[in-house]
Formats: C-alpha cells, sequence, structure tokens
C-alpha cells in the first residue's frame, strides 16, 4: 500500500526489493529455500527505511542492529545495508 501511494510504485517496489537482497546479502545468508522473501518487511517510517524480520529470519532481529539506505534516481533503485551484530 505505502509503494501504491506513490506517483511511480514500481520505483518503490523495486527500491524495496533492493533492501530486501541488500540485508540478506548483509546477514551472510545463503539461499537454500529456508525462508520466503516475505519474511523481510521493508516499511518508511518518516523517510526512514526501517526493517522487521519474521519467520525463519526472526531470530536475527534481536541479535542484529540493520541500518538501510535506499535510493531512488531516475528509472532506478538501490539500496545498502548494514548488519551490526549487538
Amino acid at each position: 500500500a505505502e509503494c501504491e501511494r506513490k506517483p511511480l510504485p514500481a520505483l518503490h517496489y523495486a527500491g524495496k526489493f533492493a533492501a530486501k537482497e541488500a540485508l540478506y546479502k548483509a546477514l551472510g545468508l545463503v539461499w537454500n529455500g529456508a525462508f520466503a522473501w516475505n519474511c523481510i518487511s521493508v516499511e518508511s517510517r518518516g523517510g526512514k527505511p526501517k526493517v522487521r524480520l519474521s519467520g525463519a529470519l526472526h531470530r536475527y532481529e534481536t541479535a542484529y542492529r540493520v541500518e538501510l539506505s535506499i535510493t531512488h534516481a531516475g528509472a532506478y533503485a538501490a539500496a545498502v545495508a548494514l548488519a551490526i551484530r549487538v
């Protein structure tokens, strides 16, 4: 719903997917089908992206502090994730 309210929804969907992929890599996960992409939720809180983990990834939410950055430029979206063990 958040993406659909934007002037270019596809660009914002791409940014959120890029953030999920960046977080997946920052956590050092190996794709083996053990979790679904909907286990990672990326929301915007006051312009700052926030991640929530559920299902098979919930245990990482308390073990790491996650910082996300999502950028949009023209027809492109990119994201960077930093996972800091707490």
